[in-house]
């Protein structure tokens, strides 16, 4: 009997070595059979439109759980070449951008509403006082809607590079609104994600300015080929920066969060 073994654990799912070629990507238990048909629904038809994406072959239940057999791409993910090969920043900040663009598209999968999401973590979120609660919802409903494709999730720790393919991975969270709501998720996580604690005083400042100098250059080449307003898509971040904090997060990017919404 063949043994498969575990070889990366994210939030969502665990990813199982499935065969030479294919890897599983299994589902926490409360996910269900739906949420991995909408995943294999989005993938598979950005793969026939030829975007960057792994080949999906099938869904399946295994071990009691649902996951998704997709195609196998070896190598670092973009956020690990960038640590490791500090001189490519600039080419990859372009990349990300580049990919960014080329992702927000019209897609014939049903999609809930970004802005809808948004709406309802930030009703979620306990640790938001009332009147900012009141305050970032009016500011919300303001801002345009849109029926692109957003990742949800997008940074370069989502990005494989792999020898002959560089593919973006995880479209659990892909939802349906405007283009600068999606760069704006992707802004808060750069400007707000925690660095690991076990890193020493000196890798935590180096760690920053390198993620500060890589989200500029993405930012900068994002704004140049989209035309984008950057004044827009500084309003999308402050209610997706309350939206992040249904997330678990580390303590200190839970408090810089809060302390953004209550200045804002």
């Amino acid at each position: 009997m063949k043994k498969y073994n575990i070889i990366a654990r994210g939030r969502t799912a665990e990813i199982y070595d499935w065969d030479e070629k294919r890897i599983l990507k299994l589902y926490k238990k409360f996910f269900s059979q739906k949420t991995a048909q909408r995943e294999f629904n989005i993938v598979r038809e950005l793969a026939q439109k030829g975007l960057p994406v792994p080949a999906v072959d099938e869904i399946i239940s295994f071990r009691g759980r649902w996951g998704i057999i997709l195609e196998r791409v070896t190598g670092p993910t973009m956020l690990e070449k960038l640590f490791s090969q500090p001189g490519e920043i600039t080419r990859e900040a372009v990349r990300l951008a580049e990919f960014h663009k080329a992702f927000q598209i019209e897609v014939d999968v049903p999609l809930p509403g970004f802005k809808s999401l948004i709406k309802e973590s930030v009703f979620r979120v306990k640790e938001i006082k009332k009147k900012t609660r009141e305050k970032l919802l009016e500011a919300l409903e303001e801002l345009p809607d849109g029926s692109k494709l957003c990742h949800g999730d997008f940074h370069p720790d989502n990005i494989i590079m792999g020898k002959d393919k560089v593919i973006v991975i995880d479209w659990l969270t892909a939802a349906r609104g405007h283009p600068l709501a999606d760069v704006a998720r992707t802004s808060i996580i750069f400007k707000f994600g925690s660095v690991p604690e076990h890193r020493s005083e000196s890798e935590i400042r180096g760690v920053k300015e390198l993620r500060d100098r890589f989200y500029a250059q993405y930012l900068e080449q994002y704004l140049r080929i989209t035309g984008e307003d950057q004044n827009l898509m500084e309003k999308w971040e402050i209610p997706l920066a309350a939206a992040r904090l249904e997330e678990s997060l580390p303590s200190e990017e839970k408090k810089a969060l809060l302390d953004v919404l209550e200045g804002s």
